[in-house]
């Protein structure tokens, strides 16, 4: 995203007045009413039994309201719309995970330059100021040796083995990861490849533990 595209947005952000992406009512981003509709069935437990994860949890199923939340801060850059994305994620974390650290699921190079931002780091950093938890954005890198022609993970009709192979050596760990217990935070999980690869490369590193938080899963 360009310079002049990003002042642009934002200061449209600024100007006009929010409208919820579910209802379109006023004064939010993300209403209350919706929030509640789509968390109405509870939090969404992620499988973790092929993965290298202790647990994972979603805050929602992605449909309806969540999944245009998550299309509204990936594709149209509505970074405005983070935190309240955050506030359902915190609420989902388990009281035992106080003392971890969360670690955003990085960007591909290529995407984080599409883009101008990460989604999972404004998703870590509005987790972490509304529990005080660490965020650690440096820790995990996303290298150049990721494929990139298999398109977008949670838009993709890829096989879950495509999928698996677009993310192997996708990942490198700082050595800083030695003895910590984390919680890896995504916008979306959908086959788990994603999060998992993230997983083995900071276990690898020497993490004690890690587990998996996301705002949406596409089962």
């Amino acid at each position: 995203m360009n310079v002049l595209a990003t002042v642009v947005r934002k200061t449209i952000e600024i100007v006009l007045p929010a409208y919820c992406v579910g209802c379109g009512a006023g004064r939010s981003y993300l209403c209350e009413r919706c929030v509640a509709h789509a968390g109405a069935a509870g939090p969404v437990d992620i499988n973790v039994s092929e993965l290298t994860l202790d647990s994972a949890v979603a805050a929602f199923a992605h449909t309806g309201v969540a999944r245009t939340a998550v299309h509204r801060l990936k594709y149209t850059g509505l970074r405005a719309i983070a935190p309240l994305m955050a506030a359902p994620m915190a609420r989902v974390l388990r009281s035992d995970l106080a003392g971890y650290t969360l670690v955003p699921v990085p960007l591909h190079p290529k995407r984080f330059r599409e883009r101008g931002f990460n989604q999972a780091a404004l998703l870590a950093s509005g987790v972490g100021a509304l529990t005080a938890m660490t965020v650690n954005g440096g820790l995990l890198r996303g290298l150049l040796r990721r494929r990139t022609q298999l398109g977008h993970q949670a838009d993709s009709a890829n096989s879950r083995l495509d999928r698996r192979a677009n993310v192997v050596g996708a990942f490198e760990a700082d050595r800083d990861a030695d003895g910590m217990d984390i919680v890896l935070v995504d916008d979306v999980v959908t086959t788990g490849s994603t999060m998992g690869s993230a997983a083995r490369e900071l276990l690898r590193a020497g993490a004690r533990s890690v587990r998996g938080l996301a705002f949406s899963h596409e089962r």
